[in-house]
C-alpha cells in the first residue's frame, strides 16, 4: 500500500517551522512518503496582500510550481498538508486532477482566496474548509499535546484543556 503526503507551504513558511514540520513527522510515523513543494522562489511583500491584481499574479507562481513540482501516481492514499496559499493552491491542484485529499489544512481567509479565481463554485468550498480547519487545529494541537511535542506545563494549552 502506497502512502504519500504532500507538503504545500505558504510562501515566506517553509517545511522546518513548526507546523509543517510535525505534521511531517506524524505523517512519516504513519507510513507516509513526503514531497515538498518550494515556493522560495517567489518573491512577495506583505503590501501585495491588499493588491487582488499582484495576490493572482503571485497566486499563477504558486500553481506553476505546483504543476511542474509535484509526482502523483497511483498512490493508495493520498494526504495533502497544506499553509496560506499553499491551501488555496492544493485545493486547486486536487480539483485540476480530479483527487479527492485526506486532508487539507487552511490558513488563509476568505477575502483573499475569493480575489484569487472567479469561480463561485470555489468559495462554497473554501469556506467549508475553513470552518473544518478550526476543529482540526484544536484536535491537532490535542494529539501534540498528547504525544508529547505541545507546550510544556504550566503553559495553559488546548491539548491540555481537552
Amino acid at each position: 500500500m502506497s502512502k504519500k503526503a504532500v507538503i504545500f507551504p505558504g510562501i515566506g513558511y517553509h517545511k522546518d517551522k513548526p507546523l509543517l514540520y510535525y505534521s511531517i513527522r506524524i505523517a512519516k510515523a504513519y507510513g507516509y512518503s513526503v514531497e515538498c513543494v518550494d515556493f522560495s522562489s517567489i518573491s512577495w511583500d506583505k503590501k501585495d496582500l491588499n493588491d487582488p491584481v499582484r495576490m493572482k499574479e503571485i497566486f499563477d507562481q504558486a500553481m506553476d510550481i505546483v504543476r511542474s513540482g509535484i509526482s502523483i501516481s497511483d498512490e493508495d492514499e493520498l494526504l495533502f498538508i497544506s499553509k496560506s496559499i499553499g491551501t488555496v493552491a492544493a485545493a486547486c491542484y486536487a480539483r485540476e486532477k480530479g483527487l479527492k485529499a485526506v486532508t487539507q489544512e487552511l490558513r488563509e481567509t476568505e477575502r483573499n482566496i475569493s480575489d484569487l479565481t472567479q469561480d463561485p463554485d470555489f468559495r462554497g468550498y473554501v469556506t467549508v474548509l475553513i470552518t473544518q480547519d478550526i476543529g482540526s487545529n484544536l484536535l491537532t494541537l490535542a494529539s501534540l499535546s498528547l504525544l508529547g511535542l505541545g507546550s510544556q506545563p504550566p503553559t495553559p494549552e488546548w491539548g491540555f484543556m481537552l
